[in-house]
């Protein structure tokens, strides 16, 4: 019993514990569980010399004086404290041999610097468990921001969320659950924004009123989910910016090709001999022959010119202004690809995304210097099944 107390306490690896057959044995009850108030002490975490002559604590363990001999003017170690510290050990060891975990300790966090990565934290409604995905963690994963430093593991359970005038971030308490269930009546389009976290979660879009809602990743983009539609959604990150994408299955409309097995691809393009310094070529986008769920269109202009001359690349704009390299993009630019444009030599592909976006869209192609042999091209991409 003694060896199977040392290993458990000091995590000494035992030789006879390698199959479940020989695990140690398990803490009934926690050592000096019946000791009477003269027979245990409480152990305390501040150093007792100076306070109590002989005490334990959690700083100093058995203290220097009981070392000495009491003949010399040493104390012996107490009794009580011999019980105090195996009952608060085996009482903790008997917590995680029935299985239990601890929910997030302010208190705790701020005294040890914060929770490592991969620690384990029962949630404060016991629906499941949070994982630390960063050291120093002091994050409350149940009331704070914890989207950077936990992610939701094993919880069960249904997050009914209301979203009808305008849109709605989740909250941990809201996220944490892998069912969604949106209700309540829409007045206007509006957004459903997870956290970014690699996640999986199921949507059901129960809400009324003749407007979508789109499910977005927090930084980054989205796709609309029907009403009255139930769909695993996703969270991605493609080492650019944040997405969600619907688990989806079985053929594309006619016209799509499957591009992953999330969506289905369509791609157009109109080709230009060449684009004239200082013009603004204005470029239409149809509408695709097809009903999709959730619609994008990635738009990008293919260059003839040299990587690196950045001066004489066509620009992808949102206006017909040029208003100067790019300035008309902002945030709506995806990317800068490398691409190869039927000639050796490499352009510069500059790619415009628009989210579930008015058709007929246009888009604007603006050439600081003259180019030859230019392409335009657009994408769809949608959850078409």
């Amino acid at each position: 019993m003694l060896r199977t107390i040392l290993f458990s306490i000091f995590g000494i690896a035992s030789a006879y514990a390698d199959t479940t057959a020989n695990a140690p044995a398990q803490f009934p009850i926690p050592f000096a569980n019946n000791a009477g108030a003269g027979y245990i002490a409480t152990i305390p975490q501040a150093s007792q010399i100076g306070i109590t002559a002989g005490a334990a604590s959690l700083y100093d363990g058995f203290p220097p004086l009981n070392f000495v001999p009491v003949s010399a003017g040493g104390v012996p170690p107490r009794g009580q404290d011999f019980n105090g510290i195996l009952n608060e050990a085996t009482a903790a060891i008997q917590w995680t041999e029935l299985g239990g975990l601890w929910p997030y300790n302010s208190a705790f966090a701020t005294s040890i610097g914060g929770y490592p990565r991969g620690a384990l934290l029962e949630s404060a409604d016991y629906h499941g468990v949070w994982q630390s995905i960063a050291d120093s963690n002091t994050v409350n994963p149940d009331t704070g921001t914890p989207a950077a430093s936990w992610v939701p593991l094993a919880f069960n359970g249904v997050t009914t969320v209301s979203i009808t005038t305008a849109d709605v971030t989740l909250t941990p308490a809201q996220y944490e659950n892998p069912v969604i269930q949106l209700t309540g009546t829409l007045t206007g389009n509006h957004n459903l924004i997870l956290p970014d976290l690699t996640q999986k979660w199921t949507i059901i879009n129960g809400t009324t009123g003749n407007y979508a809602v789109t499910i977005m990743a927090a930084g980054g983009l989205g796709m609309r989910l029907n009403q009255n539609q139930t769909l695993p959604i996703y969270v991605g990150y493609n080492g650019v910016q944040w997405y969600t994408y619907g688990e989806g299955g079985g053929g594309c409309a006619s016209g799509f090709s499957r591009s992953s097995p999330h969506y289905c691809t369509y791609t157009a393009s109109a080709g230009y001999s060449t684009l004239t310094l200082g013009t603004v070529q204005t470029n239409t986008v149809p509408a695709p022959g097809a009903t999709c769920v959730d619609i994008q269109l990635i738009t990008s202009v293919k260059s003839q010119n040299a990587v690196g001359m950045r001066g004489t690349i066509p620009q992808l704009l949102k206006t017909s202004s040029p208003g100067g390299l790019y300035s008309q993009i902002n945030q709506e630019i995806m990317e800068q690809v490398a691409t190869t444009n039927g000639t050796s030599l490499a352009g510069l592909g500059g790619f415009l995304h628009a989210q579930t976006p008015t058709f007929p869209a246009t888009f604007y192609v603006y050439a600081p210097a003259l180019d030859t042999n230019s392409t335009v091209e657009w994408q769809y991409v949608g959850y078409c099944d």
